[in-house]
């Protein structure tokens, strides 16, 4: 909220992510927001609310800059030359990785997964994989006994052999659903933190895509 004080412009990601907004646009109402989630439309719901972890879906990341890319041609257009610029050059660099994306890793497409982190979920269904979202507390083991002899039961009727969570997350769940099941926990990058550089998203999508290709070896 200080950084926000000074800022003439706030990007946010949307669809309810920044739970801080209503305060943001109080105290700040000459601040310009961009909302990078407005020209995305291939969303998921859990229990009926959108989950807003749209960028883990290269589609939807695209979307995302290239809505930031026009709006910031519209609030600063002094710039927008050098802003259309950047954005053309990181887009194809995008488009690149995404078709790594879909040509590595299409043995995966229609595999069945539990995931246990929402921000993967996107990247999971991306990939044409078939998605089980199961909601956790990231911080500690909150699954209920009776929450994971379901899930138990479930993967072994489907043979569900993959459990995804982000490398942050709390793994005891994860381990115990493997241990039961011989599942294999995949450890990905939700892009969530992590160094704020220009390459960052790039870097963790990479790195997730060699981590993905390894899968079954």
């Amino acid at each position: 909220m200080k950084k926000i004080e000074n800022a003439n412009i706030f990007i946010q990601n949307g669809l309810g992510l920044e739970e801080f907004m209503n305060k943001v646009i109080e105290t700040n109402q000459d601040l310009k927001i961009i909302n990078s989630s407005i020209e995305v439309t291939n969303t998921i719901k859990n229990n009926e609310n959108i989950n807003p972890h749209i960028w883990t879906s290269l589609e939807n990341y695209i979307k995302q800059v290239e809505t930031i890319s026009k709006e910031l041609c519209k609030y600063n257009s002094e710039n927008s030359t050098l802003y259309t610029s950047n954005c053309e050059k990181y887009i194809a660099a995008l488009n690149e990785l995404k078709t790594n994306y879909d040509i590595q890793l299409s043995n995966l497409n229609m595999q069945k997964v539990i995931c246990l982190d929402e921000a993967l979920v996107y990247l999971a269904d991306s990939i044409n994989m078939e998605v089980t979202y199961i909601e956790t507390n990231h911080e500690e083991s909150t699954l209920s006994a009776d929450t994971m002899k379901n899930i138990i039961e479930k993967m072994k009727q489907e043979n569900i052999k993959l459990i995804f969570i982000g490398e942050e997350n709390n793994l005891n769940n994860a381990q115990t659903l493997a241990n039961e099941t011989g599942a294999q926990i995949v450890k990905l990058d939700s892009a969530l933190s992590g160094e704020n550089s220009k390459n960052s998203y790039l870097d963790a999508m990479t790195k997730n895509l060699e981590i993905l290709k390894k899968i079954g070896e």
